[in-house]
């Protein structure tokens, strides 16, 4: 028995467009420069090259963490689709995503901890000052996703050095809505 495959592979399909749908607070051309997946362009290294792996990590990693650094914790894309034209080897890129609203910092409360005091750790929490019943000294600032996990990584690197090294630093989230309908996330470090 003889078994012949024949594969045409086509043409390589650049990515022309990238239109996001959905946004509001950041322009189409800003999104897509938090992604590693671009359009063509003029140059000879702005080839547009789809990669289906890439294009997944856009939506899964690099646009939500983005948003969440701006405080868009809610963000998430909702659909994607890739239009080609096989005749000319090009294709738009198409994303539709849903931002939600913008989350502020609301309380920050500390657990657990019996090595350093509590005003010890709160030279590492990230937010500002706070007020005398843990919530921010003044206007809240928009929660970022980074500087909270920086600052959680901070802090366990702070037992981890002094000797500490089965310490463990848990950083919990609560999303609530505040006074005038404000979204807020209340941050607490469970040691």
């Amino acid at each position: 028995t003889r078994v012949v495959f024949d594969v045409n592979e086509g043409s390589r399909v650049a990515i022309s467009q990238v239109n996001v749908e959905g946004n509001q607070r950041f322009n189409d051309k800003t999104v897509v420069g938090h992604m590693s997946t671009r359009p063509e362009g003029f140059w000879w290294f702005q080839k547009g090259e789809y990669d289906e792996r890439k294009v997944e990590e856009d939506i899964r990693e690099r646009l939500p963490r983005w948003y969440a650094d701006q405080g868009y914790v809610d963000f998430q894309v909702t659909h994607d689709s890739l239009v080609s034209d096989s005749a000319g080897g090009k294709a738009v890129l198409r994303l539709t995503v849903d931002e939600g609203p913008v989350y502020r910092v609301g309380t920050f409360d500390i657990q657990g901890n019996r090595r350093f005091s509590t005003d010890e750790l709160l030279a590492f929490y990230p937010f500002g000052p706070l007020g005398p019943t843990g919530a921010p000294a003044g206007k809240a600032r928009p929660f970022s996703r980074s500087e909270w996990d920086e600052a959680t990584e901070k802090v366990q690197n702070l037992y981890a050095n002094n000797g500490y090294i089965y310490a463990q630093v848990q950083p919990e989230e609560v999303r609530r809505t505040g006074p005038g309908g404000s979204p807020l996330v209340d941050l607490r470090w469970n040691i």
